[in-house]
């Protein structure tokens, strides 16, 4: 992976993240290169700039200002620090870049620079492809702020159709996090919005999990995990009978969240969901944006099984 990129000889997509990016993440994106007609288009891997280097955010999006041959970026990580020191570099904004304080794609034509953020519509894909499209939970509880948990609460709020919860709620220990998010989605109809709540505690959690009304969605949304992660519910929580327990960060239905699930599953009627598949519709949906393309159903289920 190059630091920084040198100026392209051919048209070129940037991918942006910190080392190692996913295996299957690099082997796919040529071959969505060439489904999506741009077969004569580079793939450049970049080093994310570190944290204290701020300013590497602005001059790459410089870079991708001025080059002729620079075709557009998807940021494999730091979308929200591209936001956040970058934003005033692009001409335009889609509603959800601003929504969500991040900037997962950039797009370049002739004399513009264009921020997506696809995030929100590779939730709701990612929903109703773990739980079906048809699946409608009376009330969706969201553990994290993180921005899965942020695109997923705003995809599930703004989203219309018959998986639509009507009540959703987002809930974080960062008190920081939470007032950025009220700020963002103040503008929002309040149908719209969901309900944020700032917890201090585990308990809190279990017992907002266990007021929960049957069929209820349940989705740990807190971070990356590791065997020393601790569950945001405790032995107190009681899952929703019929309800759905989804894990955004977990692989192969193992993570301390989802144990705590499991012990409940035959008793409570429960269904359980990893999370890879989101962060495979986070890819496909951003190469789409990048590509300028917009792949229906049967597209969508090529894609997925060419990431394995």
């Amino acid at each position: 992976m190059a630091d920084f990129p040198t100026s392209p000889a051919k048209p070129t997509v940037y991918i942006v993240g910190t080392q190692p990016l996913p295996e299957a993440l690099l082997k796919v994106y040529p071959k969505w290169a060439r489904r999506f007609d741009h077969r004569s288009t580079a793939i450049e891997l970049v080093n994310a700039p570190s944290a204290a280097d701020a300013g590497g955010y602005g001059r790459f999006i410089e870079f991708l200002r001025d080059e002729y041959n620079a075709v557009g970026a998807v940021m494999a990580s730091q979308a929200s620090s591209v936001f956040e020191h970058a934003r005033q570099l692009f001409d335009n904004a889609d509603d959800d870049a601003e929504l969500l304080g991040e900037i997962g794609v950039a797009v370049r034509t002739p004399g513009t620079l264009t921020a997506l953020a696809p995030a929100k519509s590779a939730a709701r894909l990612a929903y109703e492809h773990t739980f079906g499209s048809d699946t409608a939970p009376p009330e969706a509880l969201i553990i994290g702020a993180s921005a899965p948990a942020r695109a997923l609460a705003l995809a599930l709020c703004t989203s219309a159709g018959k998986s639509t919860p009507p009540r959703v709620c987002l809930t974080t220990l960062d008190g920081k996090s939470m007032t950025e998010m009220r700020a963002r989605v103040a503008a929002l109809p309040e149908e719209q919005r969901p309900m944020l709540r700032h917890i201090e505690s585990q308990l809190e959690h279990d017992r907002l999990v266990t007021l929960l009304p049957p069929g209820s969605l349940v989705v740990n949304a807190m971070g990356p995990i590791d065997k020393d992660t601790p569950s945001p519910v405790g032995s107190a929580a009681l899952f929703p009978e019929n309800g759905l327990a989804w894990d955004l960060d977990a692989v192969g239905i193992s993570s301390p969240f989802l144990d705590k699930a499991r012990q409940q599953r035959q008793e409570r009627g429960l269904r359980l969901a990893d999370g890879p598949v989101f962060y495979k519709y986070q890819w496909l949906t951003a190469a789409a944006a990048v590509f300028g393309a917009t792949p229906d159903a049967a597209e969508i289920k090529k894609m997925l099984k060419q990431i394995g």
